[in-house]
């Protein structure tokens, strides 16, 4: 039957014996051929591979192109969950088993909501030790997730965690039935019952319901400071102008420039640039107050920049207060944790499933990080604030670079080794401690490697860290096991 369907192109209407375009073979018709149920066995898996030799020797029809993969895992996995249909048990054991896991867990928030039918309809997980020790955490990220499962056509709600030595952390794990500002409101309360810290910690997310659910909470005197995730700014822009024509990798750059400026006249001047491409644009950005994304709209401003900040964005909301982004621009924590769990298939499981396999995930990153932490404080090494292990590869990269003296005693030029010192030049100053060009030391309130570059210019190691060179320095830089960032 489907050995001579070709596909037939709108524009024509009919097809030619000599067309050689190939039939787009969908899931759905994929799922009829009598060639693709014969490669299943009840209670036994059946791969791609398998699917394929069937549907050639009953068909005549190769199937085996890389394009179809997709096709056929998706068509395989759809008819083994057919074929094997769990029954609502596991569904019936989620409220029982959040009531063991808080019983079992005192400071694990838990709460579950159910249905008419005594079922949960939605519920959230606030785990105990990232609660307890969130000063430790740099940045939370928010966003939801699709599972695609037969059974369960809900959402995934995860709260993420960046700790200094820039590895994620769960925090929180929600299901709910749809993306909607009311199911955001109540992930964010239960979060803040939970104890988590909305204030002090920014909260990077898209431009989506989290917007909502933000001016719901400022209303109840809550707040949560939001920071807007740049490439959902840049792919939004993309979508809405893409009709105009403009120069999509010109606006691109311009987009991350103006995240990255740290000073008002180059937020200003990057943002005049925006005329040139497009009006449109333009009037759009202006929409968006500083604070919500820019690194220079979240730092402490002097009188003059509060009175042209108001000036100009006086008309925007700001989401929150500026928060240091400690050089964050992307939601990249929570769309790496989703892309994990869409690679160990978490989220084609059932709900109660999904939260074993991230309650497990996130216990094993617990550990690993308490093993981290007693090895440092074996070993002599240094902490700092925040939490963040003093990581030898920083010092290995600062031998990549080459340091000169400029006219003044105290200001040293930084570049890369072979960059011919034209590209990416850093000046440090080793009396006011600074490093321009550089928002590390800024944000983070801890040495760049263009710093110890310089250190290890003026003091060669080892002898610069037998020495303490470093706490000489920066007094007050080093932080010992009090800031160890879960207890041993």
């Amino acid at each position: 039957m489907y050995s001579c369907i070709r596909y037939v192109c709108s524009t024509s209407k009919s097809h030619d014996v000599n067309c050689i375009s190939q039939y787009q073979m969908r899931k759905d018709d994929l799922k009829t051929l009598e060639g693709f149920n014969c490669a299943f066995t009840q209670g036994v898996h059946t791969s791609r591979k398998r699917v394929i030799s069937c549907v050639s020797n009953v068909h005549k029809v190769d199937i085996s192109r890389r394009s179809l993969s997709s096709t056929i895992y998706r068509a395989i996995r759809e008819t083994e969950h057919k074929n094997n249909i769990p029954d609502d048990k596991e569904f019936m054991l989620v409220p029982p088993f959040l009531r063991s896991l808080a019983n079992d867990n005192p400071g694990t928030y838990v709460s579950c909501e159910l249905d008419s039918g005594n079922r949960f309809y939605r519920y959230i997980v606030v785990y105990r030790p990232l609660v307890k020790y969130q000063e430790c955490l740099l940045m939370f990220g928010i966003d939801c997730c699709h599972m695609p499962t037969p059974s369960y056509n809900g959402i995934m709600m995860n709260l993420i965690g960046r700790d200094g030595n820039h590895t994620n952390q769960i925090v929180a794990t929600a299901f709910i039935n749809t993306e909607t500002i009311d199911n955001y409101c109540w992930f964010f309360l239960n979060c803040i019952r939970a104890g988590i810290d909305f204030e002090n910690i920014p909260v990077q997310s898209d431009r989506g319901h989290q917007r909502g659910a933000q001016c719901v909470l400022a209303k109840m005197g809550l707040s949560v400071s939001l920071k807007f995730c740049v490439v959902h700014i840049k792919l939004n822009l993309f979508d809405k102008f893409k009709e105009e024509g403009v120069d999509l990798k010109a606006l691109e750059n311009t987009v991350v420039q103006l995240q990255r400026s740290s000073n008002v006249q180059d937020y200003f001047h990057v943002f005049e640039s925006v005329k040139h491409i497009s009006e449109n644009i333009y009037d759009y950005l202006l929409l968006i107050h500083p604070t919500s994304f820019s690194v220079f709209g979240n730092k402490q401003f002097s009188k003059e920049e509060i009175y042209f900040i108001d000036s100009v964005w006086g008309h925007c909301y700001t989401f929150g207060s500026p928060l240091p982004l400690h050089g964050w621009s992307a939601n990249t924590a929570v769309e790496g944790e989703h892309n994990a769990m869409n690679y160990d298939e978490t989220r084609l499981q059932l709900p109660l499933s999904a939260l074993f396999t991230t309650a497990r995930r996130c216990n094993l990153r617990i550990m690993s990080i308490t093993e981290t932490v007693r090895k440092a404080i074996i070993s002599n090494q240094h902490l700092y604030q925040p939490a963040c292990l003093f990581r030898d590869s920083e010092v290995e990269f600062s031998g990549l670079y080459i340091v000169t003296r400029t006219s003044d005693s105290n200001v040293y030029c930084v570049f890369k080794a072979g960059t011919g010192g034209m590209r990416n030049l850093h000046y440090v100053h080793v009396l006011e401690h600074t490093c321009s060009n550089c928002v590390i030391l800024q944000q983070y309130g801890i040495i760049c490697r263009h710093q110890l570059a310089v250190i290890r210019h003026l003091r060669p190691f080892p002898s610069a860290r037998k020495n303490n060179t470093f706490s000489t320095w920066f007094p007050g830089f080093f932080q010992h096991e009090n800031n160890m960032l879960f207890s041993c």
